[in-house]
């Protein structure tokens, strides 16, 4: 079992040697390339559109999560901004206290009386302490949350950038498919057109065709009219005597010795 084993795995890592260290590895690379290439070729342009507009499509949901994990991130920072304001502001006025207190202290005096209390110098000092102590801390808490602040409006402002990036880049790439979609219905219609093959030898046998059809027409016509055509004959008994013209003369003669001129 383990020989089989051990067999197995012998063969699987000079398999994997002749296809990542040897010429054989990169015929089988290239062939893998040029059947992704044939593959990728045969696939309609329709379809690879179709597809681009589906992947752009599916950016609008991570673009509107985007937007909304801004709008909530802009809500806390200005919640935070607004904590640091009053944090800052209580700061300020803890460090007039202090220093007014401390102005008492250094005098140095057995009893203070302060608004309508006593108070030693013990008192005063042990105030003071308590007074700084606090301070400290709420400095050194206010100074991480202004640096938590600051880092979260640098991310805020850095995810504001993305967002608009974003954006850009969906207009781009829903750009890009509009002007190919219209460049693939232009080589269509140029396809379609191509398509009309026009066999021009089979219009000018019509033509002749035809033009045979008015000559063969034409011939008939004019052989109906040659066949029409008859010349009639004289008819002998309305021919004019042979002697007409003496005829004629002697009786224009006659006229005129009746009827002579005055």
């Amino acid at each position: 079992m383990c020989r089989k084993i051990f067999t197995g795995l012998a063969m699987l890592g000079v398999g994997a040697y002749l296809i990542t260290g040897t010429s054989m590895g990169s015929y089988a690379r290239t062939a893998y390339v040029q059947t992704v290439g044939y593959f990728k070729g045969q696939i309609p342009l329709e379809f690879q559109l179709e597809r681009a507009k589906q992947l752009v499509s599916e950016l609008g949901p991570d673009i509107h999560r985007a937007a909304r994990d801004i709008a909530i991130e802009e809500v806390r920072v200005a919640r935070l901004q607004q904590e640091v304001t009053l944090a800052q502001k209580d700061q300020q006025e803890q460090e007039t206290a202090i220093l007014a207190l401390r102005e008492q202290v250094g005098k140095g005096q057995a009893t203070y009386t302060i608004g309508s209390r006593t108070f030693t110098l013990v008192d005063l000092e042990k105030d003071l302490s308590r007074r700084f102590k606090s301070f400290r801390r709420a400095s050194d808490h206010l100074s991480d949350k202004s640096k938590v602040l600051q880092a979260r409006e640098a991310k805020l402002a850095a995810a504001r950038d993305t967002y608009v990036e974003l954006l850009d880049s969906k207009k781009e790439l829903e750009g890009e498919i509009e002007s190919l979609d219209s460049q693939q219905k232009i080589l269509e219609a140029k396809k379609v057109a191509k398509r009309i093959v026009i066999d021009e030898g089979r219009f000018q046998a019509a033509r002749e065709a035809l033009a045979d059809v008015k000559e063969r027409l034409a011939v008939d016509q004019k052989l109906i009219e040659t066949e029409g055509f008859t010349v009639e004959p004289v008819p002998a008994e309305e021919l004019p005597p042979a002697n007409l013209t003496q005829e004629i003369d002697a009786f224009f003669s006659q006229k005129k010795a009746s009827h002579p001129s005055a």
